[in-house]
């Protein structure tokens, strides 16, 4: 069985760090029950905290996937503060596999210092496999060159709470979310808006969540889609 929990910044871990607490990321666990293998999706700001709570749990990290490059989700320098990531996971943990878009592997490695050859780089349309399960690469371009979101059987991982269509409001919004949105794997907001519940990278500002620390457990998957529940799952109708 696989399953998705949703870890808040600032509440359920790094929560002696005021930052982590007013960027409000969303990080996620993907685990599967059967291999106790799991996946950490954008581990940033308390990365050791991330691991314990995945070995805690009796998983071995398998590796983490990035939405995007910005320090917020994979560590780095901004403002003047300097947020632990993937640099650090690489030192905890060095055999974990980081999966990157290729066109956002460089602008990763530039952020976090870890080296672009220890990267795994994807194309939008790439799978992955977590014991039984298949996590699908779905390249949203717009927000950066190489932002992507992660699908596992109708859940989607996604970056923020704008939904799945790619933005193209941005001065360095990428040309082929512009020109041609269905190019490299890049998939339109319409296609997925019927069958994808979709999980936001941050909360959003009015979002109401419990004040108690707590992962949420969005989703279990043993064969069928299970409804993901709690504040915060955006249903694929948002724009």
């Amino acid at each position: 069985m696989l399953k998705i929990e949703q870890l808040l910044a600032g509440r359920d871990f790094a929560r002696d760090d005021p930052n982590a607490a007013q960027m409000a990321n969303f990080a996620y666990v993907i685990k599967d029950a059967a291999t106790h293998r799991a996946l950490l999706v954008d581990p940033a700001w308390d990365v050791a905290g991330l691991v314990q709570h995945v070995e805690n749990e009796g998983y071995t990290l398998e590796g983490a996937l990035v939405t995007h490059y910005h320090p917020d989700h994979v560590g780095g320098e901004v403002f003047g503060i300097s947020i632990e990531g993937l640099a650090r996971l690489a030192a905890l943990r060095p055999a974990a596999r980081i999966h990157v878009h290729a066109d956002e592997a460089d602008d990763v490695a530039s952020m976090t210092g870890v080296p672009s050859r220890d990267l795994v780089t994807h194309w939008g349309g790439d799978t992955l496999a977590l014991g039984a399960a298949t996590i699908a690469f779905v390249h949203t371009p717009g927000h950066t060159p190489g932002i992507g979101r992660h699908a596992v059987r109708g859940e989607l991982r996604a970056r923020g709470p704008a939904g799945v269509r790619p933005r193209r409001d941005v001065p360095h919004a990428h040309a082929a979310a512009r020109e041609a949105p269905g190019r490299h794997g890049a998939v339109p907001g319409a296609r997925l808006r019927r069958h994808a519940h979709v999980h936001s990278g941050h909360r959003a500002p009015r979002e109401s969540l419990p004040a108690r620390a707590g992962p949420r457990e969005l989703a279990s998957h043993d064969g069928r889609l299970s409804r993901a529940s709690g504040a915060g799952r955006i249903s694929g109708t948002s724009s």
